[in-house]
């Protein structure tokens, strides 16, 4: 079922991860940017696929992933795709049965600044939904609602030579960065100079006694 694995450039700014064989033809796992997103999905030679862009909610989870379902002369299947955390150890796709098929990480190349590994499975057999599922080196199951805890995410930069001017004006996780380089030392200062104001503001105590 699996291809060879190995990274193939493709047109545009799509690189092809891995392929393997599905009911309905040969599919690809792929990676993209669009703007500072990085974007993991699958596409299809017979019909356009599906893509989830990493890190995109408010709390960051060890498996970041989903899926797309298809019919097959009456039969359903899916396939699961996303991204895992360094910690994960090997995945697998489990179907809304329980049933369990193999899947594979790929890591993602260099220039897309991601510690975060791409990773897919085929569940041959499910209804309605299936769903990638990560282990840890203990063994333990890592399933898509775990909140990654403990340590921030690595963000490797690969523009590191970037202005501050232009990191401020980048739609990204580089506006807050320099926000806090450039600028919290001002807000502090502001904030310190509104809190005396209202305090010369404030009527003095009232004697006691």
């Amino acid at each position: 079922m699996w291809d060879t694995g190995r990274v193939v450039d493709s047109p545009e700014s799509r690189v092809v991860l891995d392929k393997m064989q599905s009911p309905i033809g040969l599919i690809s796992l792929t990676v993209r940017r669009q703007y500072e997103n990085v974007l993991v999905g699958v596409s299809f030679e017979t019909q356009p696929g599906a893509a989830i862009g990493l890190h995109g909610g408010s709390r960051e989870h060890y498996v970041e992933g989903s899926c797309s379902i298809y019919q097959k002369g009456g039969q359903g299947w899916g396939v699961a795709f996303g991204a895992v955390a360094p910690e994960i150890e090997r995945v697998a796709v489990r179907s809304d049965d329980g049933e369990m098929f193999p899947a594979r990480i790929i890591p993602l190349p260099p220039e897309f600044g991601e510690d975060y590994r791409a990773a897919w499975g085929v569940a041959e057999r499910c209804r309605e939904y299936c769903a990638l599922l990560g282990y840890r080196d203990d063994g333990k199951v890592i399933t898509e609602d775990v909140v990654r805890r403990g340590r921030p995410p690595i963000r490797l930069d690969p523009t590191p030579d970037l202005s501050a001017a232009d990191r401020l004006t980048r739609p990204s996780g580089d506006f807050d960065r320099a926000l806090d380089e450039e600028t919290r030392e001002r807000l502090r200062e502001r904030w310190e100079a509104l809190l005396a104001r209202s305090h010369r503001r404030m009527p003095p105590d009232p004697p006691r006694g």
